[in-house]
């Protein structure tokens, strides 16, 4: 079984998507709002507020196995909102995650999904590599150094991604590719 939690977000969606067209697995998409934007048999949605100790634990009883491989995307992601608000954003992107992977212990395998902010500001034509060391550019590149050592620690792996843009998948779900593409054609 592949659990994504974070089902509902922008990569969420497409994480799902690309996992019902290149696996055979069953998926349980796990989002605060337990909606979907997939509905398929082997799709099963599942209402989690990652940030509620309690609701975390009774997933784990529920789905927390060997065999269980979690791909990990819930965050708190806005830059602006993070700067402003650092710990309301660090209740999400390290408190909920440290609880999470208490819960999840044992768990089969553990993929995060972290940020190339981590970095910190790049030089034109030097290119980071997995030994570059990490400077976070901000205080949400700061939050995830923090979570990638943690998810560490419990034995996953992490992922770095750069700027992510595209459509949403999800209908009830703006990103702000979304936003900018309306403002441009609503003049």
């Amino acid at each position: 079984m592949l659990i994504i939690i974070g089902a509902s977000g922008f990569l969420g969606s497409y994480a799902i998507r690309s996992a019902l067209e290149q696996t055979d697995e069953d998926i349980l998409a796990v989002s605060s709002s337990g909606e979907c934007a997939f509905t398929s048999g082997r799709v099963r949605s599942v209402k989690c507020d990652v940030c509620d100790y309690s609701s975390v634990s009774e997933l784990a009883n529920q789905y927390n196995s060997p065999n269980a491989k979690i791909l990990y995307l819930a965050a708190c992601h806005n830059v602006d909102y993070v700067e402003q608000y650092p710990r309301e954003a660090e209740k999400v992107n390290i408190d909920a995650l440290n609880n999470f992977l208490k819960c999840f212990a044992g768990c089969g395998r553990l993929l995060f999904s972290s940020s190339d902010t981590v970095y910190g500001e790049g030089s034109e034509g030097v290119l980071f590599n997995e030994s570059s060391p990490l400077v976070p550019v901000n205080v949400y590149g700061a939050q995830k150094a923090m979570a990638e050592s943690l998810v560490g620690k419990a034995g996953g792996v992490s992922v770095r991604f750069p700027f992510l843009a595209g459509r949403s998948l999800n209908p009830k779900r703006k990103n702000f590719s979304d936003v900018i593409a309306q403002t441009v054609l609503s003049g």
